[in-house]
């Protein structure tokens, strides 16, 4: 099953649970897949969208920081959770031991 396949998936699963969360980042995810494609006039990728996906985790890792200086414990706490939804879609990174194993 391809990525975007299985966001699909993920995104009727929520909205059957009425997960709110889940169903948004999911959302947000479609939105800018839908946006490279009809900018690039191109079918993406996974790696596309592990890209995309990639770069959203950092944009909100950011914006935690900006949430956190403003007192906003409620937005860290959904961003929070929207990037650990995010990393559920991103392939397993190595860890430190098994990286220098290989080098």
């Amino acid at each position: 099953m391809s990525l975007k396949e299985k966001l699909m998936e993920d995104l009727k699963a929520s909205m059957k649970n009425k997960d709110k969360v889940r169903k948004n980042t999911v959302t947000m995810i479609k939105a800018a897949v839908t946006q490279l494609e009809v900018d690039n006039r191109v079918a993406v990728t996974d790696d596309d969208i592990i890209g995309i996906i990639a770069k959203q985790v950092k944009q909100k890792k950011d914006s935690i920081g900006d949430f956190k200086a403003g007192n906003r414990e409620d937005l860290v706490t959904l961003t929070e959770e929207e990037i650990a939804i995010l990393t559920e879609y991103l392939p397993e990174q190595l860890s430190l031991e098994a990286l220098e194993e290989i080098v």
